[in-house]
Order: structure tokens, then sequence, then C-alpha cells
């Protein structure tokens, strides 16, 4: 995704809750962290094995091998042998479902699970965030995907226009400052302090 040359501001606010609210929205996050956790789980097997096999580890060496070699001599005629190589190694990848829309179907039946909290375009953002921690792994310079611990996920993402991030628009108006947020409440109160 290419990086706005807009400004860019991010304003926190402390929410003020009700207890059964702040549970919540734990249990959301919660709900998240348990999908994200799944999906390296089951895509990790996969890397694994690939990783394990003869054709992905002589096409790796071959691909660093090519690309030193394009790095130290310049040489441009081996761009027709680098694009070769990276064809093969994405079928390798495809076969192995470690694509980002193979982790959307995958996905897809672990929120089956959580449907009340966690709906589709949120678990498909997660999906997209464990693609991004494998982009790593397999382009980049990348070890391993983790796993998230307990309380380590705060925010949960979506994909959805009209919804940004798990709290999707801020309502400030002459005397009520809420936080809209799905199917938890219909507005959560925030603490705005005036600065002096």
């Amino acid at each position: 995704m290419k990086r706005s040359k807009e400004s860019s501001y991010i304003i926190e606010l402390p929410l003020v809750t009700e207890k059964f609210q702040a549970d919540e929205i734990d249990t959301r996050l919660e709900c998240g962290r348990k999908i994200y956790n799944a999906l390296v789980t089951v895509t990790m097997k996969r890397y694994r094995e690939m990783a394990k096999t003869k054709v992905y580890r002589s096409l790796t060496a071959e691909m660093l091998a090519v690309n030193a070699r394009i790095k130290n001599n310049k040489e441009k005629v081996l761009g027709a042998n680098k694009k070769e190589i990276s064809e093969k190694l994405t079928k390798l990848r495809n076969d192995y479902k470690l694509s980002e829309y193979a982790f959307y179907a995958d996905v897809k039946e672990m929120q089956w699970h959580y449907k009340s909290k966690i709906h589709s375009q949120i678990a498909q953002d997660i999906a997209t965030n464990v693609w991004k921690a494998y982009e790593k792994v397999l382009f980049g310079d990348g070890k391993e995907v983790h796993y998230k611990k307990y309380g380590e996920m705060n925010s949960l993402p979506d994909k959805s226009p009209r919804d940004r991030a798990a709290f999707p628009s801020v309502r400030f108006g002459l005397r009520v400052s809420r936080l809209a947020y799905r199917r938890v409440a219909s507005l959560l109160p925030v603490k705005i302090v005036p600065s002096a």
C-alpha cells in the first residue's frame, strides 16, 4: 500500500465505559487474537511442509544466487532467469495455499465460530495482517511468524470503507462526545479534557 502524502494525525481519547461494555470490547479483541493465532498455526504447518521440499530449497538457493549475481555484476541478462524462478516459487506457494486469498478462505471457516463477535470484514483484515507477516518471511528478512500473546492485540482492523478500525466513527457535538462502536452499545462516551 502506498503511503499517503497528506498529513495524518492520531488522537487517543480514553473511553468512559460501563463494566459490561469494557468486557464486550475485551471479548472481541480476544476473539480476534484467537483467529489470528489459529490462522498462524494452520499456515505455519503448510509453510514448514513447503520449506522441507527439495524443490523449494533449490529454487530459493537459485533465487539468492541470481540476486547476488545481478547485484554484483549488474547483469541484466539474468532478469529472465529471475522471473522464471519467481514464477515457479509463486506456483509452489499457491500449491501449498500460501497466498493472501488462500488465507481469506481459511479465515472464513475460523470466523464462523466467532460470528457474533467478529464479522467477515474484520476477519479478512486479520488474514491480511497474517499474510503481511508471511511476506516478511517469504520475501524479506523475517525469520518466523509469531503468535499474538494474551492482551497483545489492542485493536481490530476493518477493511470496510465505511468503518475504519474497530471504532469506526467519532461524533463530537456541543454537549455529547461519544465513540460509536458496532453492536457493543449505541454510543460509548469519550472523556475529552480541554487543553489549557
